[in-house]
């Protein structure tokens, strides 16, 4: 073994290192797999262990030494045992053209400097950088939309709770309450009472 060779860790979740298939000066290239030994089916939810067969797939990840990586992802076709159907497993990490991560520093570089030169600096096709970052400000602006949404659906139910305590206590309220004593004309029979006074005295 030579004596500049050093392992690295990819630090990816779910994620193991089947072999190192190009380990060059420019470029590194590496076999993953997923760790996940059952995934589950996206129609019955059940674990599936039976492969009918597998395909390479290419993802883009972040550079190492300044080498960029690129990962050769042995994606299975699983056999559902319940449903029989036939699926292509899924990854949190290596769906796409890009892992997870290099999408976000791509998108975070593109925020302090131009698409050109992210694109550049990472060596990845404009087109690319430029559709991460329209993906990524739809997502931003959806997120403030909930967040208004939030805040106007949150002070109704409060408001129309205080409609009705608020009422007693406005003015036109004020004189209904007690208008019955005041304002409204003496019954029949608190009139008896005054004419008996009014022949005792005469």
């Amino acid at each position: 073994m030579a004596g500049d060779v050093v392992s690295v860790r990819l630090w990816l979740p779910q994620t193991e290192v089947v072999e190192v298939i190009v380990d060059a000066p420019g470029r590194l290239r590496v076999r993953v797999a997923s760790s996940v030994s059952r995934p589950r089916c996206a129609d019955c939810g059940a674990r599936c262990g039976r492969v009918h067969d597998r395909r390479e797939k290419r993802v883009r990840d972040l550079e190492v030494s300044g080498r960029p990586v690129t990962l050769v992802w042995d994606r299975r076709r699983m056999v559902c045992d319940g449903c029989g159907r036939r699926f292509l497993e899924d990854h949190p990490a290596l769906e796409g053209r890009l892992t997870a991560r290099l999408a976000r520093r791509l998108v975070a570089d593109a925020r302090e400097m131009t698409v050109n030169t992210v694109a550049r600096r990472h060596r990845v096709g404009w087109h690319t950088v430029m559709a991460l970052v329209i993906a990524y400000g739809g997502l931003v602006g959806e997120h403030r939309r909930r967040r208004r949404c939030r805040r106007h659906q949150q002070p109704p139910p409060e408001s129309c709770d205080a409609k009705p305590t608020a009422s007693p206590t406005t003015p036109t309220s004020k004189p209904a309450a007690s208008s019955p004593p005041n304002l409204t004309p003496p019954s029949p029979a608190t009139q008896t009472p005054q004419k008996r006074e009014g022949s005792t005295v005469r």
